[in-house]
């Protein structure tokens, strides 16, 4: 009877053992597909760091050719955005690339000039590796 009781402790020990071995490098593999899970875009990783940190050049470079006008106001807004928020956090919510269209979610939580802070919803559209619109 204790030989049977050690011998089904054992058998549960070394299948949760062998669960969590399996778990810990089959669900990252598993998020390779994109069945089972999403990744997110290179191109929208680059322009969101580049917004966090005030970089106009990246964010040019990832939108689509736009006039002189657009782009001169682009860069006006990121010099007078500079020092009114910091950024805390950034976590990306998951997305869907559909061919050579994308939409990526991220949440940003950020600390405004008065000390407050709080999440903002983030997300971007892309087309064949450029961003064509941020909500």
């Amino acid at each position: 009877m204790r030989r049977a009781i050690m011998n089904g402790l054992a058998t549960a020990l070394l299948g949760a053992l062998l669960g969590y071995v399996v778990t810990g490098f089959g669900g990252p593999m598993l998020q390779e597909f994109p069945f089972f899970g999403s990744r997110e875009a290179p191109e929208a990783h680059r322009y969101i760091i580049g917004m966090l940190q005030n970089e106009p050049e990246t964010l040019a470079v990832l939108s689509p050719r736009a006039d002189l006008v657009s782009r001169s106001l682009q860069f006006q807004q990121s010099k007078l955005a500079q020092g009114q928020w910091q950024p805390l956090s950034l976590t990306y919510l998951g997305g869907r690339t559909v061919g050579g269209l994308g939409i990526h979610m991220y949440a940003i939580e950020i600390r405004g000039a008065q000390g407050q802070e709080q999440f903002v919803p983030f997300a971007l559209t892309l087309a064949n590796g450029k961003i064509i619109r941020r909500e």
